[in-house]
């Protein structure tokens, strides 16, 4: 648990530079470059994100198809960095993450729905008829409600 050596922060007009602690173990090698994991990554963008984006971000590293880190990990890593900038929204981040969110836009508006204190809607659940026939797979829904939201994105120009 190393700390990386400590370079100056940026300073060429136009650019804002930021000077960071980072242990070994926060760091990868990706063709041959260092930067940081998924995990130490969303920390540091919680200095810089809005909760909306925030859980936006944790819902894509927690995707259950393919997850580039878990909630217990960044639970851990917020555990491990208390003192840090941004740590009230990662605390407010962190029960808002749902491993079924599929973009950006679908997390955004769920957790807007929960902060208005309106009952939680199911991420992509797939919806069967009676006989068990496959209907349709909404972006948020409300079965008892029988209720089906859809956050319908930009249209490919194709």
């Amino acid at each position: 648990m190393s700390l990386l050596q400590r370079q100056p922060a940026v300073d060429i007009r136009g650019v804002t530079g930021h000077r960071l602690v980072i242990l070994q173990n926060d760091v990868g090698s990706l063709g041959g470059i260092q930067l940081t994991g998924p995990v130490r990554t969303w920390l540091d963008l919680s200095a810089h994100l809005s909760l909306l984006e925030l859980v936006a971000v944790g819902d894509y590293l927690v995707h259950w198809r393919h997850p580039y880190a878990t909630i217990t990990e960044l639970t851990d890593a917020a555990a491990a960095y208390p003192g840090r900038r941004g740590r009230a929204l990662v605390r407010a981040a962190l029960p808002l993450f749902r491993t079924r969110s599929e973009s950006p836009r679908e997390s955004i508006l769920r957790v807007i729905i929960v902060l208005s204190e309106l009952p939680e809607p199911e991420c992509n659940r797939e919806i069967f008829d009676p006989a068990g026939r496959f209907l349709a797979r909404g972006d948020l829904v409300y079965p008892d409600y029988k209720l089906l939201l859809e956050y319908q994105g930009r249209s490919s120009p194709h």
